[in-house]
């Protein structure tokens, strides 16, 4: 369910009354990979790689871009949940590749498949999720009307959860944390999933 690859499309109306049709696969390295090979190459949040632990030990899921497609400023983002999001060219749909935002963004960050605008300044907000030394931190963002990121601080979370979206007022990002639980450690040595990996916390 979650292991598709993101395609974008594109309709275009005319001053004439034609309509031009477009789409264009994501160029992720997964997807590339799978496209020369014609199998599955990588490892997925609901799929493992083939060949068995061995090849799944210490991998991280591959990005797929693949749940919403983010317009600001003029430009055009590929946003998935587990990954940082990919920059496109809005008209011909090809892929730039990976955008930092200038360094705000860290690669082994993860930037949500679900922004909000703010529709008084123009700004997007989001948020991430990073594990490091100190632990496992939410973090926020904003993107100005002209495209530019700022990191607006880190909250540490008490688990890895399944943290899927959050609410925006005009004074606060509100983030409702599941009580969802993942097992990092079955996960990284190549047991589970990432999905298989998440246990429901009844109490």
């Amino acid at each position: 369910f979650f292991d598709g690859d993101g395609l974008m499309r594109q309709l275009r109306f005319s001053e004439n009354g034609s309509v031009h049709y477009r789409s264009r696969y994501v160029r992720t390295p997964k997807y590339l990979a799978e496209r020369h090979a014609n199998k599955p190459q990588m490892r997925t949040p609901t799929t493992q790689r083939p060949g068995g632990v061995l090849a799944n030990i210490g991998r991280l899921p591959a990005s797929e871009a693949n749940t919403h497609a983010m317009v600001h400023a003029g430009k055009l983002w590929a946003v998935y949940e587990g990954g940082v999001p990919y920059s496109l060219d809005p008209d011909t749909l090809e892929t730039h590749g990976v955008d930092l935002f200038e360094g705000v963004l860290k690669r082994s960050a993860t930037f949500s498949g679900h922004p909000h605008p703010d529709p008084i300044t123009g700004e997007i907000f989001n948020f991430g999720v990073a594990m490091g030394a100190g632990g496992i931190n939410l973090r926020a963002y904003r993107i100005d009307p002209a495209g530019r990121m700022t990191h607006l601080g880190a909250l540490p979370l008490p688990y890895i959860s399944f943290l899927h979206d959050f609410g925006l007022s005009e004074r606060w990002m509100c983030f409702p944390v599941p009580p969802m639980r993942g097992h990092a450690l079955g996960m990284m040595l190549g047991l589970q999933t990432v999905f298989d990996s998440i246990e429901w916390l009844e109490d």
